[in-house]
């Protein structure tokens, strides 16, 4: 299944091929009422601008927003909470200040580019995270 925005609201429709202004959401039950984020500027649409999507994250306005399920933190807001809105990637750590050009998430977690070094966040099996541990984060970490 797919999803696509209407006003401001995501409706189920199946499509075949590439479509401009749609977006994928992989293997989630998860479907809500997109959410302005709070530094959104009144009349703004908070995905104004989007530049990349995939699996349940996506860049607009220079910052990550993610959504679905969260049980590794792979929506990386600081919590462990599922949310079937986007929600802001956490900016007060490591991505200080960072311009957020990319972002991509394989469902378990996910990991942005922001002024051209990478930064991930979730599940951490393996040292998927690239940072060293094989501990989860609920927030971006260097790579």
């Amino acid at each position: 299944m797919s999803l696509a925005v209407y006003k401001n609201r995501w409706r189920p429709t199946w499509l075949f091929g590439v479509m401009t202004l749609v977006f994928v959401l992989v293997a989630s039950p998860i479907v809500g009422t997109l959410a302005r984020p709070a530094n959104a500027a009144i009349g703004q649409n908070p995905l104004d601008g989007v530049t990349q999507v995939s699996n349940r994250c996506a860049v607009a306005s220079s910052k990550a927003y993610c959504w679905g399920y969260n049980y590794s933190g792979q929506l990386g807001n600081g919590t462990n909470i599922n949310s079937g809105s986007p929600v802001a990637v956490d900016t007060s750590g490591v991505l200080a200040g960072k311009t957020v050009t990319q972002v991509m998430s394989n469902g378990v977690s996910a990991c942005a580019v922001a002024s051209s070094k990478a930064y991930c966040w979730g599940y951490n099996d393996n040292g998927i995270l690239g940072n060293g541990t094989n501990v989860d984060s609920n927030v971006p970490v260097a790579v």
